[in-house]
């Protein structure tokens, strides 16, 4: 065991393999907690996930699984589209906040840190008007952090993080790593006629780039996934969280609201005909914003109707380039990952939805 240079995070020099997964989080739990015998420790492996695998263990006495362990083990090569060393930041610095549960260690392939008991939202519990407005006021909270002032008082090791939107810089950088062809006769196959090629990628993302940066979106830390599975709500303590900050970084407002808005329509049964309506959003925009002006001292009543609606405008705008986003991270995870999961087909969902969710914003 060691610490991380200078993070000051215990860290475990060994990995759990997929086939082990059980066995080796039962055996970092106890490096964690050395006084839970291996006869106390409940285990249960959490499904759903497409990128990672994450199993929970808990003390057999701990029927409410406050203080259950999360173990998750990287999915093999997505060093390749999320910096490790970052979420590592990420976690600790919004646990300095009260907006994650700590981290306990991390380990070669993976990483351990607390669990927050409650149920993900799915596509009906997310339009609760409760639960909503929840989403909104925890998402303003999120995006009223300032990283250097909380990293500076609570001792957080590391390089500033960059102020710079990261949705425009992280498509091209994962253009370039997407693959000509797959090795896979089918798959290549599926590629070649399901999927629009790398010129045609990079001709749409200039012309998509060239639209959305003079909205003038203002640029805060963000989630950057808030799917529907990354939102936890406590119905006994009317408590929600936002969890899984793996792509958290400075980006444009209007694309983490965006990208929660796309996620309506699911991820296994897709369905664009889900994803909000004016009606909807403007209520859920005006929430967020008055709840944002709450939290920089101002007058919440001063929220005009105008504010509103170009919120709404630079929101729209920003769930095309959130498709964008996911269906080519989909590309990459098509050829490296070794999840059982069709990332073609979900580079298909995410191609449709995005010209399926054009028709939905023009006509909306």
């Amino acid at each position: 065991m060691d610490v991380g240079a200078g993070e000051g995070i215990t860290t475990f020099d060994f990995r759990i393999e997929l086939a082990d997964a059980e066995s080796g989080s039962l055996k970092l739990t106890q490096l964690i907690r050395p006084k839970w015998s291996t006869d106390d420790i409940k285990q249960k492996r959490f499904t759903g996930g497409i990128t990672n695998t994450l199993m929970g263990c808990w003390h057999k006495d701990d029927p409410a699984q406050e203080e259950m362990i999360l173990v998750r083990i990287y999915g093999a090569n997505t060093e390749l589209i999320i910096d490790r060393n970052a979420e590592m930041r990420n976690i600790r610095l919004l646990h300095a906040v009260g907006c994650s549960k700590p981290l306990f260690a991390r380990f070669a392939n993976g990483v351990a840190y607390g669990f927050f008991p409650g149920a993900c939202l799915d596509e009906n519990t997310v339009r609760d008007p409760v639960i909503s407005r929840l989403v909104a006021q925890q998402l303003v909270k999120i995006h009223s952090i300032d990283t250097d002032e909380v990293m500076k008082q609570n001792h957080i090791a590391g390089p500033a993080m960059s102020r710079k939107p990261m949705v425009f810089d992280r498509i091209w950088e994962w253009l370039e790593i997407i693959p000509d062809e797959f090795n896979d006769a089918e798959k290549n196959k599926r590629y070649k006629t399901e999927v629009r090629s790398k010129p045609q990628l990079k001709r749409e993302l200039e012309d998509l780039q060239r639209q959305l940066e003079p909205l003038g979106s203002p640029v805060v830390f963000c989630h950057n996934d808030l799917l529907l599975g990354n939102i936890v709500y406590n119905d006994k303590k009317g408590v929600l969280v936002f969890i899984d900050f793996e792509y958290g970084a400075y980006n444009y407002e209007a694309f983490d609201i965006g990208n929660h808005f796309a996620e309506y329509a699911g991820v296994d049964d897709l369905d664009y005909a889900r994803y909000p309506d004016r009606d909807y959003q403007l209520k859920w925009l005006r929430a967020y914003l008055e709840c944002k002006a709450v939290q920089q001292g101002s007058d919440s009543s001063k929220v005009t109707d105008r504010d509103v609606e170009v919120l709404y405008v630079q929101v729209n705008k920003f769930a095309l380039a959130a498709n964008f986003f996911w269906g080519v991270w989909a590309l990459i995870q098509a050829c490296n990952s070794t999840i059982d999961f069709d990332y073609l087909g979900y580079v298909t969902m995410y191609t449709a939805g995005e010209y399926g969710m054009y028709v939905i914003i023009k006509h909306s």
